[in-house]
């Protein structure tokens, strides 16, 4: 059986043309993983932030796979550890600065996005993938 990448996608991502009448919504709602209004809000668009936290949690832990023991204790760590960001932001502490190379892409693609109703589609995805592809 051959996989077809566009039905895969219309089916999982964008929803299918109408069948006897009625359009076929995707598996996952747009609004779920379209990233335009994040983009325009300057807000995240991906969810690096909690894989940082994870990576920071399991470093802390010591493991991956913790006991119920280890894994509590750690989460008291963890609390712990909020309250002290807690009061640095209410005292009006900076958070670290992102690095540049990630704010000039976010300003890049807020411009692309920004731009949008002036492209065409092919065009517009292109300069995202662009600017996507020149970070890594």
């Amino acid at each position: 059986m051959e996989f077809n990448t566009i039905r895969y996608f219309k089916e999982t991502w964008v929803g299918t043309p109408p069948r006897r009448g009625q359009w076929q919504p995707a598996r996952f709602e747009v609004a779920i993983w379209n990233t335009h209004d994040a983009a325009l809000r300057d807000q995240h668009r991906t969810n690096n932030n909690l894989e940082g936290w994870h990576t920071r949690f399991e470093t802390m832990i010591g493991t991956n796979h913790p006991t119920i023991c280890r894994c509590i204790e750690g989460f008291f760590k963890e609390q712990n550890m909020s309250r002290v960001r807690n009061i640095q932001f209410r005292a009006d502490a900076n958070p670290p600065p992102s690095r540049k190379k990630y704010r000039l892409l976010e300003h890049r693609i807020r411009n692309v996005v920004t731009d949008f109703t002036n492209r065409n589609a092919m065009d517009y995805l292109r300069s995202i993938a662009h600017n996507l592809s020149i970070v890594n």
